[in-house]
C-alpha cells in the first residue's frame, strides 16, 4: 500500500533525521577544495563508478510540496513515499508497502494474487506506480552535463553508513535545469499535483515553467561508490502566482476573505544559502512547487531481482 503523509509529514521526516544522523568524517579525511578540477574529477569518478555497477539496491524517499496547496490544512498537496529495491543491467524493481513491480526497457509487471500481470501505471491494489530511480540513468545525466554546469559549488567530508564519504553539491538552472528535471532521472517537474485546472487556465498557450535543480552526492571515499544522494528539484509555475485557495475560517461571514498568509521571510541570495546536508537551505517561493528526493544505496554487485513467473517473465522478454 502506497505511504501517504499530511499533517505529521514535518514529524516524519525529523524521525528519518533522528534515525540515521550524519556523523562527521574520520579523522585525516581530506577532500578537495570546492570549485577545483579535483572536485570535478570526484564527481566524474563518482558517476562512471554507478553507472558501471552491475547491480544495487536502494531505497527512496519523495517528498512533494506542491506551491497551491502550501500554507493551507487541506489532506492534500504534501505527502511522501517510500520505496525499496534494486536494479541490475537488464532491469529495476521495487516494492511500496505489499506492492511489488519490476521494471524492463518500457514495460512494467506487478504481483498479484494470481502472479504477476502485465500492468502500464498501476500496482496491484490500484495504488499508482511510484517514481523508481534508475540509477544508471540518473548518473549518466549527471556526466553528461556541459563542463560549466558539473562544477561542484560546495564539497565537505562526513560519514554514511559508517563510511568516509565526499559530500559534493552541484546546483543547476536555466536550461541545464530544465533538461534535467524533465528528463525522467528525478521525480518533480510533474506541474500542480495532478490538479485539473478550469475556467480561465484553460486553453491558450502554457506560461513557460522555470527549474532550478540542486543535488547532494555522497560519494565513498575509498571506492567512488554513491552511499546517498539528495536532491531538491524547484518548479517556478506563472500560473501559480496568481491561484488563490480560500477556505472560510469557523465563525467567519459570507464573503468574508480569509487573512493573508504570513509575510515570507526575504530570500537569500541564490549561491549565498547555507549548505546543510550538502543542499543549499532555501524555502521554495510562493509560486514554486517544490520536490525533494533522497535515494540510499547499497549492496553494490550483490543485489538479486524478485522471482517471476512464466507470464512475468513472457511479457517482460517480449519486444
Amino acid at each position: 500500500m502506497r505511504t501517504r503523509l499530511f499533517a505529521v509529514l514535518p514529524l516524519f521526516a525529523a524521525a528519518l533525521c533522528a534515525q540515521e544522523p550524519d556523523a562527521p568524517a574520520s579523522p585525516g579525511v581530506n577532500v578537495p577544495e570546492a570549485r577545483s578540477e579535483a572536485a570535478t574529477a570526484l564527481l566524474m569518478r563518482a558517476c562512471t563508478t554507478m553507472t558501471a555497477a552491475t547491480s544495487g539496491s536502494f531505497t527512496t524517499e519523495v517528498e512533494e510540496d506542491n506551491a497551491m496547496m502550501r500554507g493551507h490544512d487541506l489532506p492534500f498537496g504534501k505527502d511522501s513515499t517510500r520505496v525499496k529495491g534494486g536494479w541490475n543491467q537488464e532491469q529495476r524493481w521495487a516494492s511500496v508497502g505489499d506492492d511489488a513491480l519490476v521494471i524492463r526497457g518500457g514495460r512494467m509487471v506487478v504481483e498479484t494474487e494470481s502472479g504477476w500481470k502485465l500492468r502500464k501505471d498501476s500496482l496491484a491494489s490500484g495504488a499508482p506506480a511510484p517514481f523508481v530511480v534508475a540509477p544508471r540513468l540518473l548518473f549518466a545525466q549527471i556526466a553528461e552535463l556541459p563542463q560549466s554546469a558539473r562544477q561542484v559549488v560546495h564539497l565537505e567530508a562526513g560519514k554514511v553508513q559508517e563510511r568516509d564519504v565526499a559530500i559534493l553539491t552541484v546546483r543547476l538552472s536555466g536550461d541545464e535545469a530544465r533538461d534535467f528535471a524533465l528528463s525522467g532521472a528525478l521525480p518533480g517537474g510533474g506541474g500542480p499535483g495532478g490538479l485539473i485546472m478550469i475556467g480561465g487556465m484553460l486553453g491558450g498557450e502554457m506560461p513557460e515553467k522555470k527549474y532550478e535543480v540542486d543535488l547532494a552526492l555522497f560519494t565513498a571515499v575509498d571506492t567512488g561508490e554513491v552511499l546517498r544522494l539528495r536532491a531538491k528539484v524547484y518548479e517556478e509555475d506563472p500560473m501559480m502566482a496568481n491561484v488563490r485557495i480560500a477556505i472560510a475560517a469557523q465563525g467567519a461571514e459570507d464573503g468574508e476573505e480569509p487573512d493573508d498568509d504570513e509575510e515570507e521571510e526575504p530570500a537569500v541570495e541564490r549561491g549565498k544559502e547555507p549548505i546543510k546536508k550538502g543542499l543549499p537551505d532555501r524555502k521554495p517561493g510562493k509560486g514554486e512547487n517544490m520536490t525533494y528526493f533522497r535515494a540510499d544505496f547499497s549492496e553494490f554487485g550483490k543485489a538479486t531481482p524478485p522471482k517471476l513467473d512464466g507470464n512475468g517473465l513472457r511479457w517482460l522478454s517480449e519486444n
